[in-house]
């Protein structure tokens, strides 16, 4: 039985994840090794999504954490994984914390 058809038959009983947050996906570059594989990405940076594209051209790329609904994943993956943009809790966001809609992106995680 094959959950996910975008994934190698091999690959089929490894850990499976989705990435939010996906950038350039390292994770993935990580863990193909092992045998883990994306099921899928949330990126919405144009270059990182492109990367994604060219790289894992099977698994799909939803774009924006807070549109999409993640329910369908739901009990088809193993891990949910993701770093959420750091710049409004650091000097560069002017330390806005939550106040900054970057870092309201950790509460979508």
């Amino acid at each position: 039985m094959v959950i996910f058809p975008e994934i190698k038959p091999e690959l089929e009983r490894s850990v499976r994840f989705l990435s939010m947050f996906s950038g350039i996906e390292a994770a993935s570059v990580a863990w193909e090794p092992l045998g883990w594989a994306p099921v899928a990405f949330a990126e919405i940076d144009p270059f990182a999504s492109a990367v994604l594209a060219h790289h894992w051209p099977n698994v799909p790329n939803h774009g924006d954490v807070t549109t999409f609904d993640w329910t369908k994943y739901r009990r088809k993956c193993d891990i949910v994984i993701g770093g959420s943009p750091c710049q409004g809790f650091s000097c560069a966001g002017l330390r806005k914390s939550l106040d900054d809609p970057r870092g309201q992106l950790t509460l979508s995680f």
